[in-house]
């Protein structure tokens, strides 16, 4: 998968296992932490197994990032039907990083150039936005958004809420 996704996104880079701190320019590291994806499976179909590799790569991702192994992670898209199929519970790898990182007060944050974007609610229900976004809440989120903005060198950052970030159901998990 990781080749497929470099062919199509950055065909002229180069895919090579993490070994040392040594980097090569255009070149995707990754580190599958010893584990194998599971012998049957379908590409583009949820199972268990798959959940549950999914869910020990963001958890052995994070706990090396703790150790200061590695200095940062990047994570595609986790399914998460496949990783609730394990019998896990699980909304979101955000929120996952979050508790291993014994972290209360975080939120995700998508940048594109100079614009940042974050949710005051992160993967629940449509019909429970009306319970969970709170003033609090949405005073908390606009600081850590400051804060970011501040740590990334935006001076003078200006914020602006827009919008709803509903989900479709995770296949009936939210």
């Amino acid at each position: 998968l990781i080749r497929e996704a470099q062919e199509r996104y950055a065909a002229t880079w180069s895919i090579a296992r993490w070994a040392s701190q040594e980097l090569e320019p255009e070149t995707i590291y990754f580190d599958d932490f010893g584990l194998e994806m599971p012998s049957s499976w379908e590409k583009a179909k949820a199972s268990a197994a798959c959940g549950q590799l999914a869910y020990d790569i963001i958890v052995n991702a994070t706990k090396a990032v703790i150790d200061q192994k590695y200095s940062a992670i990047v994570t595609a898209p986790a399914s998460k039907e496949s990783v609730n199929l394990a019998g896990i519970e699980f909304t979101g790898h955000t929120e996952l990083i979050a508790d291993l990182c014994d972290c209360e007060n975080f939120n995700m944050m998508q940048s594109a150039d100079d614009m940042r974007f974050v949710f005051v609610t992160n993967h629940i229900a449509l019909n429970r936005g009306s319970t969970e976004l709170t003033k609090d809440k949405l005073c908390r989120t606009i600081q850590l958004l400051h804060e970011a903005c501040l740590a990334e060198g935006i001076e003078k950052p200006k914020l602006a809420a827009a919008g709803l970030n509903p989900h479709a159901g995770e296949m009936g998990y939210m």
